[in-house]
């Protein structure tokens, strides 16, 4: 008679399901749900600082390398090329950025900028409430994000 062959292998804690996971649903004898979390830290909800565009701002000023005080939102900006090969910016498809921030009453060149952060003049910031975070996780866990050390989208153990 042939045996099959079996072979095992300790599996490491990082190979683990458990290891990317935050809590584990236990039920009680009396049927009551309880939530029991995993690497420390607990389940709740974060307030988090998002960076929007202002809306009252047209996209097309993210061409510009640098913020236009005093900015009138409804204009619109295009970029081109001088036959040297430097960018040229026009201003509603008619006055170089130059002229029209000459032409234009407040605006003036601002700092140079990415326009992707919220030090940028163009971008808003607002809080907005985050639910099911596991917050102030105390064990290295795979979360999914950048660090598991920061509030993090709460995964749910099964077993």
């Amino acid at each position: 008679m042939i045996k099959p062959i079996v072979s095992m292998n300790k599996m490491a804690m990082n190979e683990s399901v458990a290891t990317s996971c935050c809590f584990a649903e236990i039920v009680t004898s009396n049927n009551k749900v309880v939530y029991d979390v995993l690497y420390g830290g607990y389940l709740g909800s974060d307030l988090r600082q998002e960076h929007v565009w202002n809306s009252a701002i047209n996209k097309s000023w993210k061409l510009l390398p640098y913020d236009v005080v005093g900015l009138n939102g409804a204009s619109t900006i295009s970029v081109t090329t001088d036959s040297d090969g430097k960018n040229v910016y026009i201003v509603d498809n008619n006055l170089k950025i130059g002229d029209w921030i000459s032409a234009t009453s407040g605006a003036s060149q601002g700092k140079n900028c990415p326009h992707e952060d919220g030090y940028c003049s163009y971008i808003t910031s607002d809080y907005i409430l985050v639910d099911d975070q596991h917050i102030d996780s105390t064990g290295a866990h795979f979360s999914g994000g950048d660090s598991w050390a920061k509030p993090h989208k709460a995964k749910k153990h099964n077993s």
